[in-house]
């Protein structure tokens, strides 16, 4: 087994705790043994990647009780070479993966454990100008297996992302906001119960709206605590304009690597919507900026790019047959193979929010065309916008938080896939 870490660093976090480092490690240990069972002699290594891969998952500690925040993330290398040959053994083993992280889920208190089947065929053939191939090359833990497979992956140094990088990451965390507005309607008890979801959601898209504006400035790092250095040498030079964001920036990004559970045990309803409404207004200020630059043409607003976006795009037939072989439902199969018509279609829904008055009612209505929506939509219709939110987050990552949120099961697969 091979461990990420330093002397000055936590093993898989940046503040060295031994109890965190304990309790982590007897985690991903009982994660490497239910694999190995699972998988067997087919099995080739198992990465520890996302932020506990690069040493800065998001724990909080009180006394010897360590809660885990975040998702654990784990690549599972199946021996073989080609991309083909992954698919079918994710079909073969994923029933068996998901009992393991279901069992780990439970005995660690931990809220989601992905667990992706690659080949070598992946590594060598990773698109090196996107975010999670970076995050992986760079920043990842051999939990177990003498090779590690992230050398197989294209030569070269860190580079600036692709912009459709930052559309991606727009499309994902205003998904996570409209996951947390859905906890915004529920009654009183339930809302407590997912207060720390809530504040978790909020705070991604806060980083995402900084992580926007450093893509921008071709100044984004692969590593959170480099990206929080960057951001507070800017505040020594960002303009009056830009300096709200940053400072929130450096907030966020200073929670997310030592988080506090006193944060959001402190939100009752009225903050938890103004904490909301604050992370969607720098979200979609930031976003839609980057995607004026991005396409150089400067939208007025959401309805405007939504519409730009329904003129201009047009789905490949390879990504349309791949959506009907996934078993899509027929209205959602245009928008899974077109990722800028989902990304239009989240900030639609963002502000379709029914207390935004006539205002959500203009972008809803755009929405329901893009998804030949039947359900009417009226001015203060909660429940009508919640369903229409509720379709669109099953479709989107129907298991894990989403899955437990709605209180639905699907077989889905995500739309990122493997």
């Amino acid at each position: 087994m091979i461990v990420a870490g330093s002397d000055s660093l936590g093993r898989f976090t940046v503040r060295s705790i031994p109890v965190v480092d304990g309790y982590l490690a007897r985690c991903f240990e009982q994660i490497v043994r239910g694999v190995r069972e699972a998988v067997g002699p087919r099995l080739s290594s198992i990465l520890l990647v996302g932020g506990f891969g690069r040493g800065e998952g998001s724990v909080t500690v009180n006394g010897s009780d360590v809660g885990i925040v975040n998702d654990v993330d784990i690549i599972v290398v199946i021996k073989g070479i080609t991309r083909v040959w992954a698919k079918l053994m994710e079909r073969r083993y994923s029933k068996q993966l998901e009992k393991v992280a279901a069992e780990v889920c439970s005995a660690y208190g931990i809220k989601q454990i992905d667990l992706s089947i690659r080949t070598i065929s992946n590594f060598r053939t990773a698109d090196m100008r996107t975010i999670e191939h970076q995050e992986i090359k760079f920043g990842h833990t051999v939990l177990w297996g003498t090779e590690d497979p992230c050398e197989e992956m294209p030569a070269g140094v860190w580079s600036q992302p692709v912009q459709s990088e930052g559309t991606r990451l727009f499309r994902n965390r205003g998904g996570g906001l409209l996951l947390a507005a859905t906890y915004l309607l529920r009654d009183a008890s339930s809302f407590l119960s997912s207060r720390e979801n809530l504040f978790v959601e909020c705070n991604k898209a806060v980083i995402a709206a900084g992580d926007l504006y450093l893509l921008l400035n071709d100044g984004y790092d692969w590593s959170y605590r480099r990206r929080a250095t960057i951001a507070k040498g800017l505040l020594r030079t960002v303009s009056s304009r830009d300096r709200y964001l940053v400072e929130s920036y450096v907030r966020a990004l200073d929670w997310k690597l030592a988080p506090s559970r006193s944060d959001w045990l402190a939100l009752d309803e009225e903050s938890g919507l103004a904490l909301w409404i604050r992370a969607r207004a720098l979200l979609q200020r930031h976003a839609l900026e980057f995607e004026s630059a991005r396409f150089e043409r400067r939208f007025s607003g959401w309805i405007e790019y939504a519409e730009f976006i329904r003129a201009n795009s047009r789905a490949k037939v390879a990504d349309l047959i791949r959506e009907v072989l996934r078993g899509r439902s027929p209205r959602w199969i245009h928008i899974a193979a077109i990722p800028n018509l989902q990304a239009a279609l989240v900030a639609l829904l963002l502000f379709g929010w029914p207390h935004d008055g006539e205002t959500g009612e203009l972008h809803m209505s755009i929405a329901n065309r893009i998804v030949r929506w039947t359900i009417p939509h009226g001015l203060e219709s909660e429940s009508e916008w919640r369903a229409k939110v509720e379709e669109y987050l099953m479709f989107w990552h129907p298991k894990g938080e989403v899955g437990r949120a709605i209180g639905l099961a699907s077989g889905l697969p995500r739309i990122d896939g493997v």
